[in-house]
């Protein structure tokens, strides 16, 4: 409410005001000086980033973005982002990790400090790493026992955020005295039972084959430790209760039943789209394959870089899938004959998101199937569980040229500032995986795809005896 009294203040005084005022900036995060100013020109760069609170030198103007100085530097600087004085900002710790503070912006400098979930701060300045790049790590300044010392804005949120473990071992969990396996067992916490965490450890140990670390938890009105391998960890403990098949079986939802629909283009459509591309023309059987590649451009500007279109050669039938922006192959003929899998960059500039999509080629129609789905940095967004360990080289097994096998690992998310499951989205949940049993059966001549998927809560004797056999071949795509 105050930062928009203050843009209509600067509205109507702006004429009435020649020289140059002092403004702060009041983004949480800082903001970057602009080469040029983006109402004018669509060709702008940063070239220095402006922590929070910190003064600049302002022309006023009536357009969004405002001339200024900082610090002997002259650029352009976005309306909004600006205040009439320093402002004072108080967040939470949101992470079960304990959290170090630094004296410096940097993971070498002293630690001179921890923090625990949900611990109140004061936020007096920011800092970014690379202000080049959008997702660059940015710290936040604060107060701490009479001093200032540096955190990591990933650990950071707008409220408390009560973080729960729920158990997935059907053994149950014991809950011991010391974060050790030969401490004392306080109490088994059963399948399915749950409990508040206070903080986790920062080693990470292998505990019968599961990755995972220790946490130091609530339980029944009883604090010990628990190891992580064997729980789901979120903040919705309705949403734990259920977690096992609900995070599962909307991953199948959303990933391996995600059918991406070709667009269909007539032959004007398809001359028209071809003519600003360099063009690679692939025969597979029944299909044209056109690598359409965008020469000479900035990925940031173009609405995309590279597409795959198809021909059916009996139908004359010209399609796409217009989603991302950049789609190239990666092997052909891939996992089956008539497939080829392909790797689709969703934004090259705004987040590193890739999917891997396998394309099954019949007679008379096409299916795009997402069978491999993950973030290329350490930037990408995580929804129900990130997917990064679901690799082709560990997972998929040849039984047939029709018949292939899949074992998936599903980790499921750990929590990041303000429940964004961002930063640290890559990173399963201490290391907890589901294992997502599947089969597929391909036979183009048949105009056949069946996909049968076995959960890991039931399962399948007959699918582990399959998947031990000697004979079966590894595959991967690369």
């Amino acid at each position: 409410m105050l930062k928009t009294l203050f843009v209509l203040i600067l509205g109507i005084h702006m004429s009435c005001i020649k020289k140059p005022v002092i403004l702060y900036v009041s983004a949480l995060t800082g903001t970057e000086l602009l080469e040029t100013n983006p109402d004018e020109s669509k060709n702008y760069h940063p070239i220095y980033y402006l922590p929070l609170n910190s003064s600049v030198e302002i022309e006023l103007s009536e357009k969004s973005y405002l001339k200024a100085n900082f610090e002997g530097k002259s650029g352009w600087i976005e309306k909004s982002k600006l205040y009439l004085r320093e402002i004072e900002l108080y967040k939470y710790i949101n992470s079960i990790n304990l959290v170090k503070i630094y004296s410096e912006p940097d993971d070498l400098s002293l630690e001179i400090g921890i923090l625990k979930n949900n611990y109140g701060i004061k936020i007096l300045s920011s800092y970014k790493e690379d202000f080049t790049k959008y997702d660059s790590k940015i710290w936040f300044k604060i107060y701490y026992k009479n001093r200032v010392g540096w955190i990591k804005q990933s650990q950071v949120g707008d409220s408390k955020i009560q973080s729960y473990f729920f158990v997935n071992s059907y053994t149950g969990l014991n809950l011991r005295k010391e974060p050790n396996v030969n401490a004392k067992v306080l109490i088994t916490i059963p399948f399915e039972g749950n409990g508040i965490i206070n903080y986790r450890d920062s080693i990470e140990y292998i505990i019968q084959n599961q990755k995972g670390f220790w946490m130091n938890v609530n339980y029944r009105n009883q604090t010990g430790w628990v190891f992580s391998g064997f729980t789901l960890i979120g903040s919705d403990l309705e949403e734990l209760r259920n977690g096992i098949e609900a995070n599962s079986e909307k991953y199948f939802k959303e990933y391996l039943n995600n059918e991406y629909s070709l667009k269909e283009l007539n032959i004007l459509e398809f001359q028209d789209f071809i003519k600003s591309f360099k063009i690679n023309k692939i025969d597979l059987d029944n299909y044209e394959i056109y690598e359409l590649t965008m020469p000479n451009k900035n990925e940031c500007d173009e609405d995309f870089k590279e597409r795959l279109i198809f021909k059916n050669k009996d139908k004359n039938v010209y399609s796409l899938i217009d989603i991302g922006k950049s789609e190239s192959i990666i092997k052909l003929n891939f996992p089956f004959q008539n497939s080829i899998t392909t790797e689709i960059h969703m934004c090259y500039c705004c987040c590193t998101w890739m999917i891997r999509q396998t394309y099954f080629l019949m007679k008379d129609k096409i299916k795009a199937l997402a069978l491999d789905t993950f973030p290329v940095s350490n930037f990408g967004n995580c929804i129900d569980g990130s997917t990064r360990e679901i690799e082709w080289g560990q997972s998929f097994k040849r039984k047939s040229d029709r018949e292939l096998l899949g074992k998936l690992f599903y980790p499921n998310c750990d929590f990041d500032s303000n429940q964004n499951r961002e930063s640290k989205g890559i990173i399963p949940a201490d290391g907890y995986r589901h294992t997502l049993q599947l089969k597929i059966i391909f036979s183009p001549e048949n105009n056949l795809l069946e996909i049968n998927k076995i959960y890991d809560k039931n399962p399948s004797p007959d699918f582990e005896q399959l998947w031990n056999q000697p004979d079966l071949q590894i595959i991967k795509p690369d």
